[in-house]
């Protein structure tokens, strides 16, 4: 009888009104966000060629600021300039998870957040120069993580390779890294254009975090390697950091010195302009969890995994002696991440490096007693 649905045809009728059900939820959802929150906060930036730099964030993208750094807008003034990499620019946490947006609010002071993912010593000079300065900071705290902070810095002694070379390289491993992850195309473009989709990740760390040790282990590397703790969930890639930390290596020790130098510069330029200036040491995750692994981590990798906390423990003390040598102020987040480590999570679940919303706090904490203590002596 004409007009009189089928049952297939019902079926087909409830999936279409399913789908566009869905398809309206997600475009009110997503317009929702937009009205109450921060871009900057969630959403994955463009990033273009720079001819020192390397490369930067294309401004206003992902909500980043005028300059292209992950902050609301550019200030004509802060009273602190946090300096660093992806460590210091927040990478796998929101922008208000950021060390340096956490310090701004224990400590109420102005805080402006000049880093990026890829920049090192090198980087940091020609930012503190660039744009540092002009917001005429009493602050100036650099962040430097040893996971990879030697090799940048031999190449620019060096003059080897170009930071042009360098990210056309980085552009091509994270593209690379996309083969291994679930969807992975589809989550890279969600990631710079959709806060549903960030905050939904954000906020459902469970989730993300199953879907990451599923991607670990489909990935299947060598240098993937599980620790299951109670409080510490998570996966080590430690090679990469032990090759750019190994002392044994004549080109990290030039690196170190070379960094180090870089050190003396950044001082200078800041006693110069009567700033207080910080250099704060950021641990990896092998040496933050590492008094987990030392007793729980068995079998394949614990060699690998000692080993690399041995040779950044010896990089750590040739940093502290050099600014305890030349007057240099340091402040060394590993102790106070390892009391933390100890009552939750301060990384995620898959191999990722960076540190959590939690992570940074603790980060954010050990830079606020440093800048309450009375300023040093100058140097003679």
């Amino acid at each position: 009888m004409r007009g009189k649905s089928t049952p297939k045809n019902f079926m087909f009728q409830v999936v279409i009104a399913i789908v566009i059900g869905s398809f309206f939820g997600v475009v009110m959802g997503e317009g929702g966000l937009r009205l109450v929150l921060d871009e900057v906060n969630y959403l994955v930036p463009e990033l273009r060629p720079h001819r020192v730099l390397g490369h930067t964030i294309v401004p206003g993208s992902g909500g980043h600021d005028a300059w292209g750094f992950r902050n609301r807008r550019v200030p004509q003034a802060a009273e602190i300039v946090a300096i660093g990499d992806s460590m210091t620019y927040g990478e796998s946490a929101p922008a208000a998870k950021s060390w340096p947006a956490w310090l701004q609010t224990l400590s109420g002071l102005s805080v402006y957040n000049l880093a990026l993912g890829g920049y090192a010593p090198p980087e940091y000079k020609y930012l503190l120069q660039e744009y540092g300065l002009a917001l005429a900071p009493k602050i100036a705290i650099i962040g430097v993580y040893f996971g990879n902070d030697l090799p940048r810095s031999y190449m620019y002694k060096q003059g080897l390779p170009s930071q042009a070379v360098v990210f056309k390289e980085w552009e091509q491993s994270k593209r690379n890294s996309r083969g291994h992850r679930l969807f992975g195309n589809l989550r890279n473009w969600l990631s710079h254009h959709s806060l549903l989709y960030q905050v939904t990740k954000h906020e459902l760390p469970s989730a993300m975090n199953w879907l990451r040790f599923k991607e670990a282990k489909r990935a299947n590397k060598e240098d993937f390697f599980m620790l299951d703790h109670p409080v510490a969930h998570t996966v080590f890639a430690p090679t990469s950091r032990f090759l750019a930390m190994n002392q044994s290596d004549a080109r990290n020790r030039a690196g170190l010195s070379a960094m180090l130098e870089i050190f003396d510069e950044i001082q200078t330029t800041c006693e110069d302009r009567e700033i207080r200036c910080i250099f704060l040491l950021i641990p990896t995750k092998e040496s933050v969890y590492w008094p987990f692994a030392r007793v729980g981590f068995t079998g394949r990798g614990y060699d690998t995994l000692a080993a690399t906390v041995e040779q950044e423990a010896k990089v750590r003390e040739q940093v502290k002696q050099h600014c305890d040598e030349r007057g240099l102020e340091y402040a060394d987040a590993l102790p106070t991440m390892r009391t933390s480590a100890a009552e939750r999570p301060l990384y995620g679940a898959g191999p990722d490096s960076h540190p959590n919303g939690t992570g940074y706090h603790a980060i954010a904490t050990v830079v606020l007693k440093k800048i309450q203590t009375a300023v040093p002596s100058k140097r003679s």
